[in-house]
């Protein structure tokens, strides 16, 4: 009995970490891009990135940096601070996915935000190859 007790507490104890490290890999494609300061129509591109996911910990792993991410109704939102900030959003339900990259001097634009370049894509589930 005591076997079986401590089969069933090692067994839950197991369950418990492998649902901890649960992640959502995806595979991401920026379709379109458009800078204001420019000006004109969408350009079209073809930027591919992975994303994964661990909702369970709210941490992410985007391209070449990670951290962790807030939600806001279906949203994912995170971001990086750097000579620009670049903000993410994916979407939960339609995988739409945008990235909104700020220049990092406010100060020079009257303390507004200037926004320097916005993409728009869509993420989908990935498998891991090995």
């Amino acid at each position: 009995m005591k076997k079986l007790l401590l089969l069933l507490i090692l067994s839950f104890g197991f369950i418990c970490s492998a649902q901890a490290n649960e992640r959502v890999n995806l595979f991401c494609t920026f379709y379109e891009n458009y800078s204001p300061g420019i000006g004109g129509d969408w350009l079209e591109i073809k930027e591919e990135y992975s994303l994964t996911i661990f909702p369970n910990t709210s941490e992410f792993i985007f391209d070449y940096f990670e951290g962790e991410y807030k939600t806001e109704g279906n949203r994912i939102l995170f971001g990086k601070d750097s000579i620009f900030r670049y903000a993410y959003s994916l979407d939960r339900v339609t995988g739409v996915f945008n990235e909104t990259i700020y220049d990092a001097h406010p100060d020079f634009y009257d303390g507004k935000e200037y926004v320097f370049m916005k993409s728009r894509g869509k993420c989908k589930v990935s498998e891991n190859l090995f």
